[in-house]
């Protein structure tokens, strides 16, 4: 299923601003809402639709990125991905994408807001399954300390992009604007 615009306008939860409110826009906003109140993410620290745009042999493909996650040093910890569908088959590719991130994300947590899988970035070991799989903040900085460390280098940055761009554009025109116009 594809996110589509409702032609409203919410206000988000994390700026104050108001936004764009799509199929989806909604779960994003539960999700800023419990990282804040419930896990104590400062609000500061959550990026929402941070834009990755990795080289493809057609140009380049912009991914929008839910939400990234950063420590007090503006060091990643986190790519926080909602997905409309099984946790597990989404995420190799958003595996993919913190590798591609500069500096890489080492954690990432996949979650259809049912279920939730956090794995580490540098080997892709799985580090918890289920609702709970999102650490609060003083464990999510702890966790991503320990987290083995992915050295993106040509060869590997080229096995990665393949990856993410084969992922990624299979969602088609909608994973990059996060919006699609109903045709």
């Amino acid at each position: 299923m594809h996110e589509i615009s409702l032609g409203q306008t919410i206000t988000d939860y994390l700026t104050g601003q108001e936004i764009e409110n799509t199929t989806f826009e909604d779960i994003r906003q539960a999700l800023a809402k419990m990282m804040v109140e419930e896990k104590h993410y400062p609000r500061d620290k959550i990026k929402a639709k941070k834009i990755l745009t990795i080289p493809t042999p057609e140009g380049s493909l912009s991914i929008s990125l839910d939400f990234v996650i950063f420590d007090e040093q503006d060091n990643p910890l986190l790519l926080l991905a909602f997905v409309p569908g099984e946790v597990i088959s989404f995420v190799r590719q958003y595996i993919a994408a913190a590798r591609l991130h500069q500096p890489v994300i080492p954690l990432v947590v996949v979650t259809d807001t049912q279920n939730a899988c956090l794995v580490q970035t540098g080997d892709k070991k799985i580090l918890e399954r289920g609702y709970f799989a999102l650490p609060g903040y003083e464990t999510l900085k702890k966790l991503a300390q320990k987290a083995p460390l992915f050295k993106l280098n040509p060869k590997n940055q080229k096995a990665e992009t393949c990856i993410a761009n084969a992922y990624f554009s299979l969602n088609g025109p909608c994973t990059q604007s996060h919006t699609c116009s109903p045709t």
